[in-house]
């Protein structure tokens, strides 16, 4: 059950619309899809069903979330891009 849901949202993350969204979501996969819990990874789909500029504001922290995606995989996404952010292509080093 674990599995396919983490591969759902390996699939879902590079789905999006947005490439810049995609490309954040699929990082945040990569690196800690093995660390959601079953109940995380439902509040993932929760966030799934957002359009793209409302989860990207939700991650951002420009929107406040409604009490149904306060969780804590958005959590999760925040402190991920507190850490690991938008990488700059022009910096010297990746």
């Amino acid at each position: 059950q674990l599995l396919v849901l983490r591969k759902k949202a390996k699939h879902q993350a590079r789905s999006r619309q947005d490439s810049l969204l995609a490309d954040f979501l699929s990082g945040f996969v990569d690196g800690h899809a093995q660390e959601l819990g079953a109940g995380e990874l439902q509040e993932w789909q929760e966030l799934m069903v957002c359009d793209d500029e409302t989860l990207m504001n939700l991650i951002a922290g420009y929107e406040q979330p409604s009490e149904a995606l306060d969780k804590a995989v958005l959590k999760r996404m925040q402190g991920y891009l507190a850490t690991s952010g938008p990488r700059n292509p022009f910096a010297p080093k990746w």
